[in-house]
């Protein structure tokens, strides 16, 4: 079995409250919430790191060694699926970020508590 760590100063009553304000706030089917997210791809992305060979042999792999060039790709999700979508090549820098949240993402958003109006980063 898979053990699961929790934290010791998780207060399982702060929890259930936290959890009621979300019942008591929210419709329940997740319309109001945008889920900002990031993934990237290079050369290694679909490199295997695990494999199997017979006993006492190593077990290899011809691949490329240098990553390559690297895109990231920045999504705002929603249940409906993606409200925005941003790929650059490289990595996002603070001022990157800032712009897609203010120019892809916030003219997308409405008022508290109507759909899309909660971002979750």
């Amino acid at each position: 079995k898979v053990l699961q760590k929790i934290a010791p100063e998780r207060d399982k009553a702060h929890c259930k409250g936290f959890k009621q304000m979300l019942r008591t706030h929210f419709t329940g089917n997740g319309s109001e919430f945008v889920v900002i997210d990031e993934t990237s791809k290079n050369d290694h992305t679909y490199a295997r790191c695990f494999s199997r060979a017979p006993q006492s042999q190593c077990a290899q792999i011809h691949d490329v060694f240098v990553r390559g060039t690297q895109y990231l790709l920045c999504m705002a999700l929603t249940t409906d699926g993606y409200l925005a979508a941003r790929v650059i090549e490289g990595s996002y820098d603070a001022e990157q970020f800032y712009n897609f949240i203010a120019e892809d993402v916030l003219s997308n958003m409405n008022p508290y508590l109507h759909e899309c109006s909660v971002i979750v980063l």
